[in-house]
Formats: structure tokens, sequence, C-alpha cells
């Protein structure tokens, strides 16, 4: 490829989609005369994005980064077996090193697991079952990389390499996917290698240092561990434990009722019976959301987004709640305890 050409494409691809362009794509060396076809057609639809009507560049722009997208290279590529094609993308973490290490481990053990039943589904001719198995792996194996890496194309990478068709029985299938469950285990494995070259997970990438101080001390070690339901929940224990404190009450309902809990900051006096109702519904949302998850050892959580917006929600609360007294005191009044 001329140095010209590529400083050409690359100016006009930059100048067409600007900070939409995608990040982390390396096109290399094409061969020739595959590579003239590509060179010739970036730099024209990057001619008309720039200078074309302007009824026609929203779409010759949208075309441009269709085109551009590392899955759908990587396809053309895969389909068309061009020698010297070199795709590539920066592997980007949502969570750290060591978490994606083992989780990747444990994907490559599962595996293992399911190519270890390949003789005995063999010699007792349980192919669906095997298959079913398979399958299983397969699937928990693809969510699991769409939670370690950011964006789709280190999962479909993976879904690519143990894609295999559906044959007339399941014993012909069989024979397929028992090659793909090892090159599934290969892909892993690689990943495992190439981790030490994978962006890490930005700091605070989630905003965790942000939560209010007590949520953030008591749950981000948890949260930072993958132990998403235990940070969840003490998130929430931490609210009812303010709750006691201010009312000697621990749940929404009760410290609202029983304690006559008011808290300042209404934005206006008409609205302040709203808002008292607003802070006393999301304590209750809060004791309703524990009680769900207490039922299930995992408690439903295992979205690192989805446990930093529970977290996010007691920590709401709990700044809404450093300005809650009892009805007739002031802010620093401590409560009565009542009497036993």
């Amino acid at each position: 490829m001329h140095k010209r050409d590529r400083v050409l494409a690359t100016a006009q691809l930059t100048a067409a989609c600007g900070d939409e362009n995608p990040e982390g794509i390396l096109i290399g060396e094409f061969e020739e005369p595959m590579f003239s076809v590509f060179r010739h057609l970036l730099v024209g639809l990057s001619f008309l994005a720039q200078q074309g009507e302007p009824s026609h560049k929203r779409s010759v722009r949208a075309l441009l980064l269709v085109f551009m997208t590392a899955p759908i290279m990587t396809l053309m590529a895969r389909a068309c077996c061009w020698p010297g094609v070199m795709i590539s993308t920066m592997a980007k973490l949502r969570m750290p090193v060591e978490r994606a290490g083992k989780a990747l481990a444990d994907r490559i053990q599962a595996g293992e697991d399911v190519a270890m039943k390949v003789e005995l589904a063999e010699k007792t001719g349980g192919y669906r079952d095997w298959l079913h198995l398979f399958a299983a792996w397969r699937n928990a194996s693809i969510a699991e990389l769409k939670a370690i890496y950011e964006g789709k194309e280190t999962a479909m990478e993976f879904e690519f390499a143990t894609e295999t068709t559906e044959r007339s029985s399941p014993s012909s299938t069989f024979e397929h996917r028992k090659k793909a469950v090892r090159d599934g285990i290969q892909k892993l494995e690689s990943l495992i290698e190439r981790l030490p070259l994978a962006l890490p997970q930005p700091e605070d990438a989630a905003g965790i240092r942000s939560l209010h101080p007590e949520i953030y001390s008591r749950c981000h070690r948890l949260y930072a561990g993958g132990d998403y339901a235990e940070a969840v929940e003490k998130g929430f224990k931490i609210v009812r434990d303010r709750l006691r404190s201010l009312t000697t009450h621990e749940t929404g309902s009760e410290a609202f009722g029983k304690g006559q809990l008011y808290i300042d900051g209404a934005a206006a006096q008409h609205v302040d019976e709203d808002f008292q109702n607003g802070v006393k519904f999301l304590t209750m949302a809060i004791d309703r959301f524990r009680n769900e998850k207490s039922h299930t050892a995992d408690g439903n959580i295992t979205d690192p987004i989805r446990a930093y917006e529970y977290l996010r929600l007691s920590s709401l609360a709990m700044h809404l709640l450093e300005r809650g007294r009892i009805q007739g005191t002031s802010a620093t009044t401590p409560p009565a305890v009542p009497a036993r």
C-alpha cells in the first residue's frame, strides 16, 4: 500500500466521519488487486461524503461507518479468504484484568468438561444430549465475553470460531461441533494470552467513586471483586441502618409514618408534600428490592451495570436522608428512643 494512498484514505475517512469514526480499527496490507478495490471504494465514498449533494451525504456517511466496522470486515475476510488481510480491534475491558482472566479460565474449564464428554456421546449414541451441552456452553461463553469486553467484536470472534450449521441428523451435526468446541477453547486461550495487550478498564469507569461516601466505602470492594449481589445487598442495608438511626424504624413506610421522618430540601413549599412522598417511596422501593433479592443466591444480579444502578439508588437515598429529621426537631436532634 502506497503511503500517499494510506494518508489520503485516512484523511478522507476522518474528515467524513469525524468523531463517529470507529476507534481501534487497523486495516493491514491488502494483497493487490484486492486492496485496490477497497482503496478506491473507501476514498471514493469519502469524497462523496464531503463533496456530494447534501441529500446524499448522510447516507454515504452511514455506509462508510457500516463498511468500516470490524465485524463486517471480519465477515468479508473470512468468507473470501483473502490473503494478507489483517483485521484487528483494540480490546477494551469492562472489568479488572484479574477478573477477566478468571472469567475466561472458567469458560475454558467448562469447555474442557464438554470436550471430555465427546467419547461418552460416541459410545452411547447420546449425540443430542451432547449438542445441548455444547450449545449451553457456547451461549454462556458469548454472554460472558460481552460482559468482559466493551463492544461486540470479541464475542463475535468466538461466535464465528464455534459456528457450525445444522446437519441432517444429530450424529452428523455432532461430528462438526466436536471440533468446534476445541476451536472455541483455543480462542478463549488466545484471549487469555492477549490480556496484557487489552486496554484496562478506565479508572472509575462506572462512576463508583461518586457514590455516597458510606455506600462507596462499604460496597466498592465487593463491586470491584464481582460480588455484585452482595454489594447491592450491603447498599440496601446501609439505607435501612440510616433510617433506623433517624427514627428507630428501618423500613421506609414506618420511618415516614410512625417515625414522622421529614426530609428538608424540597424545591418549593407548595411541592413539599410531593418531595416527601418521593423520598418515602424511594426508601420503600429499596425495602421491596431488598426483600425480592434476598430470596435468590445471587440476587439475580450478574450484570455490573445493573448492580451499579442499584448502588446509585441507595446512594441517592443516603444523600437525601442526610437532611432527614423528625418533624418538630432540627436535623441534628437525635430521635427519641421509645420506651420498652
